[in-house]
C-alpha cells in the first residue's frame, strides 16, 4: 500500500511538471481532441517515469 501511494504521488507530481512544460512549448489550443491526446500521453509518460524511478516493473520477466 505504501509503495502504491508513493507511485501515485510521484506520478501526479511528474504529470504537473510535464503539463507546465507542454504549456510552455505548445500554445493554448481550442481543439478538444488535441488537448485530450496531449493529456493522455502526458499521463502515460508520468506513470511510466514514476514506476521507473521507484524501480517497479510493469511486466515481470518469466524465469
Amino acid at each position: 500500500m505504501k509503495h502504491t501511494l508513493i507511485v501515485l504521488l510521484f506520478s501526479i507530481a511528474v504529470y504537473i511538471i510535464l503539463i507546465l512544460i507542454s504549456n510552455a512549448i505548445f500554445p493554448v489550443t481550442d481543439n478538444v481532441i488535441i488537448n485530450r491526446t496531449i493529456s493522455g500521453v502526458l499521463g502515460v509518460i508520468s506513470v511510466a517515469v514514476a514506476l521507473l524511478v521507484t524501480k517497479k516493473t510493469i511486466i515481470k520477466k518469466p524465469r
